[in-house]
């Protein structure tokens, strides 16, 4: 009898080590489906908290947590898999990704029962993926990839404010089934739904023009260092003349002195100072939504290593596919799954393009106001 209990003790034992429900388990919302360049979701189910590491071709993603769903990004349409590392030093692969063209349209489906857009976008290869409206509780930039969501008017309303609307700032067509939905969006009927969309699509991850808003700006020191070595120079050119009316043999040395003081001055300043110049510029979209982007743009004369605070919809953009390798770019998400800053590595006078985008205020706006930092 003991024999045989210990038997099934041990049984147990090897069937819970074997359990999958026992392990890190990545899963794709989206059933790998992913347009390159454009960010998609992995699900993430962990047996302890920490930091979640994905590999992949041109952008890694971190994300610190315990499970949830959060965005990467694959560049390259020819990726088949993604290799991870969880907090528990397991490790694996993610396979069966399915990177889709231009011409396909990827719809993410919450109805339970399928449904016909065919009539609504009849120019396009419609790709059908069934999802669960509870994923959508997580950040809007993992749904990237997506075309259009078809979603039950009570499912939409139960998604915070700010949710729709990065979902349909990032270019993502909403087709609500049921009652018009209270979000003030311009509202269009089309058979049993209710359609919203800015149809502007989020810019290509790859641009000749990424440098295009800042019309012409160079990128250099900040307003507040420039005014520092004016307010500096000023100082030394009032000293230095009351030093050179010294009648004195110890005048020259004075002036040395001075100016020895004043370099070593600017040099320790110049020493506290970031070598990445950056500067932003914001522009407007006008629609039927309007859009409001935010570009950052730094760059380096020496290399270094970077850290870039971001978070919403957010997308770097390189001029050049040779940047993408050289920058090493790692998303990072926090424990909700949002991301929190993109770091990396800055080449000598290869510059980096991140957008953020959002709905317009609806405040009084200037079409194209610049900033720099």
């Amino acid at each position: 009898m003991r024999m045989k209990c210990g038997c099934i003790q041990l049984f147990i034992i090897l069937i819970s080590i074997a359990n999958p429900a026992c392990a890190d388990e990545l899963s794709l919302p989206l059933a790998g489906y992913f347009h390159p360049g454009r960010a998609m979701p992995i699900r993430w189910r962990g047996t302890q908290s920490g930091e979640l590491k994905i590999s992949s071709d041109g952008i890694a993603t971190r994300a610190t947590s315990s499970g949830g769903v959060f965005p990467t990004i694959i560049i390259n349409p020819d990726t088949r898999e993604l290799h991870w590392t969880s907090p528990s030093e397991s490790t694996g692969e993610i396979t069966y990704l399915h990177p889709l063209s231009d011409s396909d349209f990827l719809i993410g489906n919450t109805l339970p029962a399928s449904v016909s857009l065919a009539a609504i976008f009849p120019d396009h290869h419609l790709v059908w993926v069934h999802l669960d409206p509870g994923d959508l509780q997580s950040p809007p930039l993992a749904w990237e990839s997506l075309d259009a969501l078809v979603i039950a008017s009570s499912d939409w309303e139960k998604l915070p404010q700010e949710i729709q609307n990065d979902l349909v700032a990032e270019g993502v067509t909403i087709a609500i089934d049921g009652e018009k939905p209270a979000n003030p969006f311009p509202w269009i009927r089309a058979d049993r739904f209710w359609i919203a969309a800015t149809n502007i699509p989020m810019p290509p991850i790859i641009s000749a023009d990424a440098d295009a808003p800042l019309d012409g700006q160079i990128i250099g020191r900040s307003d507040a260092f420039r005014y520092r070595i004016v307010l500096l120079g000023a100082i030394y050119c009032l000293v230095a003349c009351g030093v050179a009316l010294w009648r004195s043999r110890w005048m020259l040395l004075a002036f040395v002195i001075l100016t020895a003081a004043a370099g070593a001055l600017l040099a320790i300043d110049n020493s506290h100072q970031s070598p990445i110049f950056q500067k932003s510029r914001t522009v407007r979209l006008e629609s039927e939504i309007p859009l409001e982007e935010t570009w950052v743009y730094q760059v380096s004369h020496r290399p270094v290593e970077f850290r870039l605070p971001v978070t919403g919809v957010v997308q770097p953009v390189f001029s050049d596919e040779s940047e993408i390798q050289q920058m090493k770019l790692t998303l990072r998400c926090g424990d909700n799954g949002e991301p929190i800053s993109i770091d990396g590595f800055l080449p000598a006078d290869v510059p980096l393009a991140v957008m953020t985008r959002r709905l317009a205020p609806d405040q009084t706006f200037t079409k194209l106001a610049g900033s720099s930092h």
